[in-house]
């Protein structure tokens, strides 16, 4: 027969009160993150040259997380899904992440 799935999940009876304190923090680290970015993007140093580069990573950092957190409210019962999307959404933000800041680096 097909075996039971069984999932442990680690809650508290604060996780109403942490878990929107956690996401603030984040989102003001992120919104920092944003507007240094947004300030630097267009900065002709040589020794900065990577900061198009930073810009790109931020952005897509946050358009990630804004398209990844809905998705893991919408389905909270769905254990196995939410976490391939998770898992699947990281590993490609990586590897796009990576390739898009070291590629040019290795081909020079």
């Amino acid at each position: 027969g097909e075996l039971p799935i069984k999932y442990t999940i680690c809650t508290s009876k604060e996780s109403e009160i942490w878990i929107p304190i956690l996401i603030a923090y984040k989102s003001i680290v992120v919104f920092i993150s944003l507007v240094f970015a947004f300030e630097i993007r267009k900065v002709k140093i040589k020794e900065i040259k990577e900061s198009r580069m930073v810009t790109f990573s931020v952005y897509t950092i946050i358009v990630t997380v804004t398209s990844t957190l809905p998705v893991l409210y919408l389905l909270p019962e769905e254990k196995t899904v939410t976490f391939a999307i998770v898992g699947a959404l990281c590993l490609i933000l990586a590897t796009v992440l990576l390739t898009v800041n070291f590629l040019p680096k290795v081909r020079n």
